[in-house]
């Protein structure tokens, strides 16, 4: 699936579906566990870096570093995991 990373001023970065289908359908599983966003914020300088490095294709570092979004394919699972839905929990959403 496609998300959207963005880096605000702060440093900090927000990460977001880039189909509002498919965030409806992360909102959708995650309702019941009050979440009505479907964006990641990853605030923390080691957390920021670690993201950029281990998940942001090398293309799209430097831009992202420099403040640009960038928009890129990330397996739906591991997204799911980033917004705090257990998917090895078939029993409670």
């Amino acid at each position: 699936m496609k998300v959207t990373a963005s880096i605000d001023r702060m440093g900090f970065v927000t990460i977001r579906p880039v189909s509002q289908r498919r965030a409806d359908a992360y909102l959708e599983h995650l309702a019941v566990f009050g979440i009505d966003d479907a964006s990641v914020f990853i605030q923390t300088d080691y957390d920021v870096e670690a993201f950029i490095a281990q998940d942001v294709p090398p293309r799209y570092r430097r831009d992202l570093r420099e403040g640009w979004d960038v928009t890129f394919h990330v397996d739906p699972w591991v997204f799911g995991h980033w917004l705090g839905y257990d998917c090895h929990n078939t029993s409670n959403p």
